[in-house]
């Protein structure tokens, strides 16, 4: 468990300077919510309300889908994050450190049955 949290900060003090050179020039599109400060679901389903209101008000059409993202990012290769990472402009170490975090991984969530 402790391991787990310090990795959480090493992380974050990386991939906090990343971000936050990608939103100074202006990189991540507009729609882009995750894993980015004050802006979360919560401000995606704000700006969907004021929309479908716009829409009501304006007697106008509005179309949508849908997409099931289930287990969406387990099926992406080490390679191609790594590219990305490199690409988004981490040096290779720090990408590949990065990427080796999860390697071998597993996740235990601690419930009374898991203690025993």
């Amino acid at each position: 468990m402790l391991m787990d949290v310090l990795r959480k900060l090493w992380t974050e003090l990386i991939v906090k300077q990343i971000t936050t050179s990608l939103q100074k020039h202006g990189v991540l599109s507009l729609n882009q919510y995750g894993y980015l400060p004050k802006r979360g679901t919560d401000t995606a389903n704000l700006q969907l309300l004021n929309t479908l209101e716009t829409v009501w008000d304006e007697q106008r059409s509005l179309y949508g889908c849908s997409w099931d993202m289930n287990k969406a990012f387990d099926s992406v290769s080490n390679p191609l994050i790594l590219l990305c990472w490199q690409r988004l402009g981490a040096p290779l170490n720090i990408a590949q450190w990065l990427v080796d975090l999860d390697a071998a991984g597993y996740t235990i969530v601690c419930t009374p049955y898991a203690l025993e």
